[in-house]
């Protein structure tokens, strides 16, 4: 932690919301900002002078809507899916589901232009008014699209959870050579634009 709030006064942190408020910033999106790691470490890198890489160009390559039984453990989903491979590290233990009412769900495919970052992904769903996905999605969606990780691996960025080496990691679906295999991705990875983003639209 450094020492921005004992050395900046009141007054100061008043005038700049001052500023913030004339250019149309809400507190909703002061919210956000504290929020995404992402978001906040743009807006410092612009305050500090560096750099800025321009956001990778994205379009909505496919609606799936899919239902969350919340009946069945992480293990049982995994059998569900019939994939050819998956991870041995996705256990009930890393991935616990809550039993549950089943819940309709509307998953948008986000395909990004360029090599993007784990960093890029939660900017972008946060651009687009999206929610993180969850394990249970991911799930879901391997059970229900078995067909749709054939085209492209599709990345859910929801909370990581530790993977074998200690860090942090998300679930993938994958389709190699008309195999289906459910992947842990590691969050310091970068994916292609092959590596399709997977948001879940907000309730209205």
């Amino acid at each position: 932690m450094g020492s921005l709030m004992q050395e900046t006064p009141y007054s100061e942190i008043t005038a700049t919301l001052e500023v913030l408020d004339a250019h149309g910033i809400a507190r909703d999106d002061l919210r956000r900002l504290r929020q995404n790691r992402a978001l906040a470490e743009l807006v410092a890198r612009q305050l500090r002078g560096e750099e800025i890489v321009p956001q990778p160009a994205v379009r909505l390559l496919k609606t799936l809507t899919i239902t969350c039984e919340g009946n069945a453990t992480a293990e049982e989903l995994v059998v569900r899916g019939q994939y050819t491979l998956s991870n041995k590290l996705i256990t009930n233990q890393r991935f616990p589901l809550q039993p549950h009412a089943p819940i309709p769900r509307t998953l948008e495919l986000l395909l990004v232009e360029r090599e993007w970052s784990w960093e890029d992904g939660l900017a972008i769903l946060t651009d687009r008014h999206l929610d993180r996905p969850t394990p249970e999605d991911c799930f879901y969606t391997g059970i229900q699209h078995p067909d749709e990780q054939r085209a492209h691996a599709i990345v859910f960025p929801h909370e990581p959870v530790r993977g074998g080496y200690g860090g942090p990691v998300v679930l993938v679906l994958i389709g190699i050579v008309g195999d289906r295999r459910l992947h842990l991705g590691c969050t310091a990875s970068r994916w292609d634009r092959h590596c399709v983003l997977a948001g879940v639209r907000k309730v209205a």
